[in-house]
């Protein structure tokens, strides 16, 4: 019998290991995550480390709101971080040499442009001003990119609506110049960096139903936009986030045959390759959110279930992938 025991071991310590079994690991597809604090729409949304990111928008009275905060996904919570200087819907950020910077925005219901520049360091405590934006062309609702050192502005809502400008700052120098416009004023376009390329995707030239499915690319060497392969849904106000080489595009308002005006379609553009693909759908449509990735999970924090408006929720929806 010890023999056998023996020989039982021997054999069972030279058996091959078996794989680690993967049933207990998160599905991908839609879930929730943590409600935010308060109701709001049309905030910035980024990832800034292993945070995400919410800046400005409109709470639930419609006022313009300075509010900054940042999402854990460790932890599933959300804290406050110093409130802007400045109340402002629309704002454009990003994040440069791991400083947190905001660009523009709107104020109130006439979207006045506001010509702001400012930036948040790790650990600070309050907003230290940059360079203003070039006067007449401060705006809101612009697509943000970094882009060889550079943070480019596109497009927009500015002094004389709609805009087709192109802004690239240099946080280094604190330096500004004015590159190629878009082929077409856009606002409320997504967009950013992808890859190694700026990209930005639908928008409007006007109202919400105004919008298209256009999509352009900008050549940094040319200094010139060459037209992208476009959205299989059009749609304005979408939220924006970028995944490896992929921009996905999720929900947006101006939908002709819903009610609420509101698109639950989300679409991923692989810009090198210059295809799309369609993921599941937001489980709640929504427009006048951003979205950001962190983790293999897209967080779009907020927004508004009907097109303009509103009014904001709290929901905070989480894709992932």
């Amino acid at each position: 019998m010890r023999f056998a025991l023996s020989f039982l071991l021997a054999l069972s310590a030279c058996a091959p290991v078996e794989p680690a079994n993967d049933d207990d690991a998160p599905p991908a597809g839609w879930s929730d995550a943590a409600d935010l604090l308060a109701p709001l729409q049309e905030q910035a949304v980024l990832r800034w480390g292993g945070e995400i990111v919410i800046l400005g928008g409109f709470d639930e009275a419609a006022a313009s709101v300075a509010r900054a905060e940042a999402y854990d996904p460790e932890t599933d919570s959300w804290r406050a971080l110093p409130d802007m200087d400045v109340p402002a819907h629309h704002v454009a950020a990003t994040v440069f040499d791991d400083a947190l910077y905001i660009f523009g925005g709107n104020l109130g219901f006439d979207f006045e442009p506001l010509p702001f520049v400012s930036r948040l360091f790790v650990g600070g405590d309050a907003w230290g001003d940059a360079s203003g934006m070039p006067v007449g062309r401060e705006r809101g609702s612009m697509v943000i990119g970094v882009l060889d050192g550079r943070i480019h502005l596109v497009g927009g809502l500015g002094v004389s609506g709609v805009s087709d400008m192109h802004d690239a700052y240099d946080p280094v120098t604190d330096q500004w110049e004015v590159l190629a416009p878009l082929p077409q004023p856009t606002d409320h376009a997504a967009g950013g960096t992808v890859g190694g390329s700026l990209v930005v995707a639908g928008g409007r030239s006007g109202s919400a139903g105004s919008h298209h499915a256009d999509t352009w690319i900008y050549d940094a060497v040319a200094d010139a936009w060459g037209a992208g392969p476009a959205m299989p849904t059009s749609r304005v106000g979408a939220a924006g986030a970028v995944v490896g080489g992929e921009l996905f595009v999720l929900g947006g308002e101006g939908h002709p045959e819903q009610e609420d005006g509101v698109y639950e379609e989300v679409e991923a553009w692989d810009v090198a390759a210059g295809t799309w693909r369609t993921l599941e759908p937001l489980p709640v449509p929504v427009h006048g959110s951003g979205a950001a990735e962190a983790g293999g999970i897209i967080y779009v924090p907020g927004g508004a279930p009907k097109e303009a408006f509103g009014p904001p929720f709290t929901l905070h929806q989480a894709l992932r992938l």
